[in-house]
């Protein structure tokens, strides 16, 4: 099976940016925005199999089987076009990925979550040895449930051989972060800011918001940040595998402060997450607004 995803960056939108922060600063409220939550998409069916131990199907794509601590091979087409092999996981573990290019196509290794969330550690860019088709992960697995490894190409794809390797450790398992997927983003209202953190040592790794724009208008996001290094970025509805658009601007000289401007569509429901800019460790408290035009 093959699911599209597409490299997309778009520059940020500078226009009304300063007017807008003097506005959501002052606090703002318009009734433009609302903050129900949309319904997100599904990600695309995909073959599956569970992880419990070793000399076990781990994953299917199509009617290509991976087996635990063996080798296979599987072609990718492609940055538009990956490899997607899901799985399910039963307990928390350790997954190794191991992918070793046939040609000449520079591979890129990802592991996800179902709904395409890049886990911490999950990526693979490094072309080992200088050899653009090698790369491998270990990724510490955080709980029972659904995951993905995509295989992508920069450019165009090839074959590839493929191997996993899995440890089930249930003592690595974390509980769920309350906002720590977009489909439990916290809403954003005009006028009212919110006071958060990001604390890796209690599993809080990035925090999730979003809003609905009834009118067309212009969205402006804020955060403020006296100690650490923040970014924004910004999603469309039901595409979280890469982001839209990312602000790592360090407004005034300070890591934390950010900001993020979007020219919203009516109707249309807009995703921010707010992670660290580096995956430091450090607990990171901060405030986020959020105003309109």
């Amino acid at each position: 099976m093959r699911i599209a995803r597409f490299f997309v960056r778009r520059d940020s939108i500078c226009a009304f940016v300063t007017l807008l922060v003097v506005s959501i600063l002052a606090a703002g409220c318009d009734d433009r925005v609302t903050a129900e939550r949309a319904p997100v998409r599904a990600p695309r069916a995909q073959s599956s199999a569970t992880v419990t131990g070793a000399d076990e199907v781990f994953a299917t794509i199509d009617g290509v089987e991976i087996t635990l601590g063996s080798v296979t091979s599987a072609v990718t087409a492609g940055n538009s076009s990956p490899s997607v092999f899901a799985f399910s996981a039963e307990t928390a573990g350790v997954l190794t990925v191991v992918v070793r290019g046939q040609g000449d196509a520079d591979l890129l290794l990802d592991v996800t979550d179902s709904l395409g969330q890049r886990l911490p550690k999950g990526r693979s860019d490094q072309d080992l040895n200088d050899d653009g088709g090698a790369e491998q992960v270990v990724v510490t697995i955080p709980r029972a449930g659904d995951y993905r490894v995509e295989v992508l190409a920069w450019g165009a794809g090839g074959p590839f051989d493929i191997a996993a390797g899995w440890i089930s450790f249930p003592a690595l398992g974390r509980d769920p972060d309350p906002d720590g997927l977009p489909t439990d983003a916290t809403e954003l209202v005009p006028g009212t800011p919110i006071d958060d953190q990001i604390d890796p040592s209690s599993g809080d790794l990035w925090d999730w918001y979003k809003i609905t724009a009834v009118d067309a208008v212009v969205v402006t996001v804020l955060t403020e940040a006296p100690e650490g290094d923040l970014v924004i970025e910004l999603y469309n509805d039901g595409e979280f595998g890469d982001y839209e658009n990312r602000s790592d601007q360090d407004l005034g000289g300070v890591n934390g402060n950010e900001s993020m401007t979007v020219q919203a569509q009516a109707g249309q429901t807009y995703y921010f997450k707010i992670a660290p800019a580096f995956e430091s460790g450090q607990t990171i408290p901060y405030r986020i607004r959020v105003g309109i035009m």
